[in-house]
């Protein structure tokens, strides 16, 4: 449960009780501790994980994955856009293999 209060004064400042809100929050942190659960599962993960938006921006990514980015590390925070982030990738040499082929 989770309250909040408000102390109601009259004239000269006569207090006259609270007035307040209750709320049932048990969902709430039901959700939270779920999501706590996975994140915890994502960072224990020894492959490397990283979430994208439908609209190719970056979410979330998990230690693995930092490492593994280090030298683009900039491109690996939320809101960045995929193509952003594998151009950066490229212009660092981390996938070698695409060397020449870096547009496709």
């Amino acid at each position: 449960m989770q309250t909040s209060g408000k102390p109601l004064f009259e004239q000269y400042e006569e207090f006259h009780g609270y007035r307040g809100v209750v709320s049932d929050i048990t969902a709430q942190i039901k959700a939270e501790r779920r999501t706590e659960t996975l994140g915890n599962a994502i960072e224990q993960s020894s492959y490397m994980f990283v979430l994208w938006e439908q609209d190719d921006r970056f979410i979330l990514s998990n230690q693995k994955s930092k490492e593994l980015n280090h030298a683009v590390i900039e491109t690996t925070e939320p809101g960045t856009l995929f193509e952003t982030h594998i151009q950066a990738v490229t212009e660092q040499n981390l996938f070698p293999e695409a060397v020449g082929r870096e547009e496709g």
